[in-house]
């Protein structure tokens, strides 16, 4: 019976040993699962950690890109604004020198009209000294003629004609053109018989204070006459030489 007891107590104890035993089993089984789910939990929470690295990256280099897109692009914008600015004030300068001209439109006009009526006066005046060239080519064919009896008389005789008189009065005026003829040179002047003056009647030239040469009346007309210049006169008379005569 003690047997019987003892037995029964032993295989109680195996049967409890063997049940601690498989508990244990069993939860080293269930740690290792959990401890291997820890794991692979941490392998997948390292290689998204990874990923987002990797993303953390690429968008770091996008944006310096786009940041430095943006720095050319407000570059780019203040250089225009600056074209803008400059052109607005070339505009501005512009603006002024068009209200300018405006204001001085009516007096260049005015100018231009008065330098057209000038050219008008000139043109006529070149015309009229063509003219009185021609009139002097004419005078000179003339004066290469002999002179007539009746000139040499009115004033004493061709000796008197070739030294020339002086007018009894003041006269002056100027020499309108210059001809040379055979070796003798003949002035257009521009007083007449008008003036008194006559055939023989002697002038002086002069340039300002110097004393040119002297000429001799040899035709006369209303409002002009025509001159030999002496030989041997200083300086050559040239188109508006002043000349004298009864000073």
């Amino acid at each position: 019976m003690a047997l019987d007891k003892a037995q029964a107590g032993n295989a109680q104890a195996a049967a409890l040993a063997a049940y601690y035993q498989a508990k244990e089993a069993s939860a080293a089984v269930a740690a290792e699962s959990k401890y291997n789910a820890k794991l692979a939990e941490n392998s997948s929470l390292m290689r998204q950690h990874e990923e987002d690295v990797a993303k953390n990256t690429a968008l770091s280099a996008q944006k310096a890109t786009r940041d430095a897109e943006y720095d050319k692009l407000l570059a780019t914008v203040s250089v225009q604004n600056n074209i803008i600015k400059s052109q607005q004030s070339a505009n501005e300068v512009l603006t002024k020198e068009i209200n300018t001209d405006r204001m001085e439109m009516p007096r260049v006009m005015k100018e231009n009209s008065d330098l057209n009526l000038r050219n008008d006066e000139l043109a006529t005046k070149l015309e009229q000294a063509g003219r009185a060239i021609d009139r002097l080519k004419e005078q000179l064919v003339e004066a290469n003629k002999p002179a007539s009896a009746a000139q040499a008389g009115n004033i004493g005789g061709t000796t008197t004609l070739s030294v020339g008189l002086a007018s009894p009065v003041p006269i002056n005026g100027k020499v309108t053109a210059v001809q040379t003829n055979n070796g003798n040179t003949y002035l257009a002047l521009s007083l007449g018989e008008r003036d008194n003056i006559q055939v023989g009647t002697r002038f002086t030239i002069s340039r300002g204070a110097k004393y040119v040469g002297d000429a001799i009346v040899e035709r006369v007309e209303a409002d002009q006459s025509v001159a030999k210049v002496r030989e041997g006169n200083p300086l050559p008379v040239l188109v508006n030489d002043a000349i004298s005569s009864g000073q």
